[in-house]
């Protein structure tokens, strides 16, 4: 039943955001994996944990994270140390629940199905946002960049949502061979792969071509060859609904994280080794602190590209942990036996890192929870 409560939790998305103060907001999602560690306490202690594939390589990381805040107390205030906290709080409680997949006797393709039916959700949802709510203009003040005509449905961002659509979609391909329903599953491909095109998100593009090279270099299924080439004519000539908002060739999106990356190489090399500590960016002075609109944007503490986020925070000693655990990924998927599934491993992981180079998405909550989930139910 609590996995239930997860993926609604997760499928609310900004809508179930509780803001505490101008740093602080918790969601539903946060209350819900909370309860469930809180809740399991004792048979996580009881975990063998040094049979846990990753769990040593997390925790390198996690305990890394933390050093890079200890190093910095004298640069911040007490509270900005504390909020810096509370986000790595926040961010290994998001890693920790593939100890649910540890902890469940329900199967491999059950977790997967969920996964795959949260980003069918969202895209259903963002098709009726896109006919009811096609403008965010009207809370922009509150930071959410007024996209007009994308579909962004509750994450308020059509490139997050995108990454977790394309991510769903290269499942998909795993599920099919699932089911005897194949002609609802090419169904559901064919929502999700709209709703990709209707979010009008570039780095979402990328990610799902590049991620569909993977696979079909895996599978050596070339047939994909044309829903490749389909994918990429398709995004060359898709409507534009929005005007320059969704014109595939905007320029003014384009300067505005060069310009963000700019400033965030420059924090870099202020403080190289060990960063400013792990997601203190609010407290620096103004990164990414003002939207391309005017408005303080809502992602005050943001870098768009997941390696330099890195960098910044956590210097190059957490690059150098951050570059270990993603080998221990690429070993632990090579591991897989299911050739179908190896495939849409190293697909779904490909597509991430490439969409992580353009916006934070590593570290996003909806896209960090999924793909813990999805890593561990793979290798179980």
């Amino acid at each position: 039943m609590w996995e239930i409560i997860l993926f609604i939790s997760l499928l609310v998305g900004q809508l179930g955001r509780i803001q505490i103060t101008s740093d602080i907001a918790f969601y539903f999602h946060d209350i819900v994996i909370f309860c469930y560690l809180l809740f399991h306490i004792r048979a996580l202690f009881h975990l063998e944990w040094k049979k846990v594939e990753l769990a040593k390589p997390l925790a390198i990381v996690f305990g890394v994270c933390f050093l890079s805040l200890i190093g910095n107390l004298w640069r911040f205030q007490p509270a900005d140390i504390a909020v810096g906290l509370l986000y790595l709080l926040r961010f290994c409680m998001y890693v920790s629940i593939f100890t649910c997949i540890l902890l469940s006797k329900k199967s491999q393709t059950y977790w997967f199905r969920w996964l795959y039916f949260l980003g069918v959700g969202y895209a259903v949802i963002g098709f009726f946002q896109l006919l009811f709510y096609p403008n965010l203009r009207n809370i922009a003040y509150l930071g959410w960049d007024p996209h007009y005509y994308r579909l962004f449905s509750t994450l308020f961002d059509p490139n997050f949502v995108g990454c977790i659509i394309v991510l769903c979609f290269f499942l998909g391909f795993y599920l099919i061979t699932k089911t005897k329903l194949k002609l609802f599953m090419i169904i559901t491909q064919i929502v999700l792969l709209l709703a990709v095109f209707l979010t009008y998100s570039r780095s979402s593009f990328v990610a799902l071509v590049i991620g569909l090279m993977v696979y079909i270099t895996f599978t050596k299924q070339w047939k994909y060859a044309i829903v490749l080439v389909f994918i990429v004519l398709s995004t060359l000539i898709f409507p534009s609904l929005g005007g320059i908002s969704t014109n595939i060739g905007r320029m003014w999106s384009v300067s505005s994280r060069l310009s963000n990356w700019q400033e965030g190489s420059a924090l870099f090399f202020n403080s190289p080794i060990i960063g400013y500590g792990f997601n203190t960016l609010r407290a620096v002075a103004k990164v990414g602190t003002t939207s391309p609109y005017g408005y303080i944007a809502n992602a005050g503490g943001g870098i768009d590209n997941s390696i330099l986020f890195i960098l910044v925070t956590t210097g190059v000693i957490g690059l150098a942990v951050f570059a270990n655990l993603g080998i221990c990924l690429i070993r632990s998927g090579l591991c897989i036996t299911k050739q179908p599934l190896k495939a849409v491993y190293f697909s779904i992981f490909t597509a991430l890192i490439i969409h992580s180079m353009f916006v934070n998405s590593l570290f996003y909550p909806q896209i960090l929870i999924w793909f813990w989930i999805f890593v561990f139910t793979s290798r179980s």
